[in-house]
């Protein structure tokens, strides 16, 4: 593989992280399960010779027909990448709908990225305010 697809695979997966902390416009999901007809060991195994050890996250039909979309985590970057049906070729990028100007992947993305409040572990924490209150901020801090 050329030097050139790794690092603009690398790139893309940077731009859409950026992306996604930024809040696109975003739309619901593709439905979920592996209706599309391709297993996450398939989809890991057509990914790996470009992605080497890739994680896959999920597998979904894509809004575009023809398509899978991946959700992968790659050296500790989670990404939504498209595969066709053939399994041999890859889209890396933003899948937007023109009429509603509605980002497809960034929708995914943010799916990714959410954090359980739940696992985030409270004990010590300094608590301002009512701590049964229905909307919480979490703030970290380094003290030193």
């Amino acid at each position: 593989m050329s030097l050139n697809v790794k690092n603009y695979l690398w790139a893309a997966v940077l731009g859409l992280a950026m992306l996604a902390a930024m809040g696109m416009m975003l739309v619901p999901a593709a439905p979920t399960a592996e209706a599309a007809g391709l297993s996450v060991k398939q989809a890991r195994e057509a990914l790996d010779p470009l992605m080497p050890g890739v994680a896959i996250i999920s597998v979904e039909p894509a809004a575009v027909e023809g398509f899978h979309e991946v959700a992968v985590d790659f050296r500790g970057r989670k990404a939504v990448v498209y595969l066709d049906k053939s399994l041999k070729k890859i889209l890396v990028g933003d899948l937007i709908d023109i009429l509603t100007k509605r980002s497809y992947t960034q929708a995914k993305m943010q799916l990714l990225s959410r954090i359980d409040m739940a696992a985030i572990p409270l004990d010590g924490a300094l608590v301002l305010g009512d701590p049964k209150a229905p909307n919480k901020v979490v703030v970290f801090d380094d003290p030193d």
